[in-house]
């Protein structure tokens, strides 16, 4: 099915040839892309491509009716760590790879506990519970790539 975006702010058209809950896949400038759907919050998609790299999406007007442009899609990587803390999640400061997890979904955790280590730029990074709670979610799993910006864990 044919679908017409406005991606970063240019018109493009691709042909969706499979959409789910887990996955989507499209053709455009001749390739076929195909994405697994990580996270959905809101206005907010979290993609994973065949590399592994995560992409984060946010469609800023849904479908639109009666324009011919059936959704607008921005990157919100810039605006991801507002957001974020916003949700409750803890995000990776910089672009990296998931090290290790040290928590599990379920699992009470205190303000400062390490949850995860994210390494970057040659360097570990621990993410650390900002309260005491409950892990609502983990994100990703050990070995992931993130964006900086990106809720790696979501806390109640």
């Amino acid at each position: 099915m044919k679908r017409n975006l406005l991606l970063n702010q240019t018109a493009v058209s691709v042909n969706v040839s499979a959409i789910n809950a887990e996955k989507v896949s499209f053709e455009w400038a001749g390739s076929t892309h195909s994405f697994e759907l990580i996270q959905r919050s809101g206005d907010t998609v979290v993609l994973r491509d065949a590399q592994g790299v995560q992409h984060r999406l946010q469609v800023t007007s849904g479908l639109i009716s009666g324009s011919g442009l059936d959704a607008e899609i921005v990157d919100a990587t810039a605006g991801a760590k507002k957001k974020a803390a916003v949700l409750g999640g803890l995000n990776a400061p910089m672009p990296g790879k998931v090290f290790k997890v040290l928590v599990k979904t379920g699992e009470a955790v205190t303000k400062g506990q390490t949850l995860l280590v994210l390494e970057a730029m040659k360097m570990e990074h621990t993410i650390k519970a900002d309260k005491d709670g409950k892990v609502r979610k983990i994100l990703f799993k050990e070995g992931d790539l993130v964006q900086g910006g990106m809720a790696l864990a979501e806390l109640e």
